[in-house]
């Protein structure tokens, strides 16, 4: 049963769970103990459409850190209303956000980040080559950490955005053919797709 808290958040009766919240933060990538951020990521995720990710944000965007903005850009991504938002100002409000975020280099860029904003934006669509390069840049700093989910959503974007990008890609491949033991049926089948899709490909994974 669920209970309104106010606030745009959503509350359930306590179950115990044998992951810490220290644990749960990092494998969101989410390393801050910060309460309050932590109540932005949940109010994030509270939100049922892409307008109410939107004003959400928009409420509180200078207290967004980039695990923030890259789980709201997902969040939108996958709502039906996804296309509306493309239209809606405040979604340029959340790239300028991200791109302020990208450039400080103060900021942790993890890799589940990076990959959750390039996968929202082909998901949406939305093309913006400035927000596209520093991705690349610092995705190419993060290489040897990308996940099994996080270098296929990377292959998969590019590929559905038809944008390439020789070194990364190249360093894609390289990287799924390490983590083939580790790819579940739906990562190597988006990878292998994406990487024969823009040419990278010369066998099967």
């Amino acid at each position: 049963m669920q209970a309104p808290l106010g606030s745009g958040f959503v509350g359930r009766k306590h179950q115990p769970s044998r992951t810490s919240s220290t644990e749960w933060r990092r494998s969101k990538g989410w390393n801050s103990p910060s309460w309050w951020d932590l109540q932005l990521s949940l109010g994030i995720v509270a939100q049922g459409s892409a307008q109410g990710v939107l004003d959400f944000c928009n409420v509180h965007l200078a207290q967004l850190h980039l695990v923030n903005v890259a789980t709201a850009l997902h969040r939108i991504a996958k709502a039906p209303d996804k296309l509306k938002a493309i239209e809606n100002i405040g979604l340029q409000s959340v790239i300028d956000r991200i791109f302020a975020l990208l450039q400080d280099g103060s900021v942790d860029k993890q890799p589940v980040s990076l990959a959750n904003i390039f996968w929202a934006c082909a998901k949406m669509g939305y093309v913006d080559l400035p927000l596209y390069d520093v991705i690349v840049e610092e995705t190419m700093r993060h290489l040897v950490e990308l996940d099994c989910q996080e270098c296929s959503n990377m292959c998969w974007a590019f590929a559905s955005l038809e944008l390439f990008h020789g070194p990364l890609l190249t360093q894609l491949r390289i990287r799924a053919m390490d983590l083939i033991p580790r790819f579940d049926l739906q990562d190597l089948s988006n990878t292998s797709w994406a990487l024969a899709k823009l040419g990278v490909l010369r066998s099967a994974l």
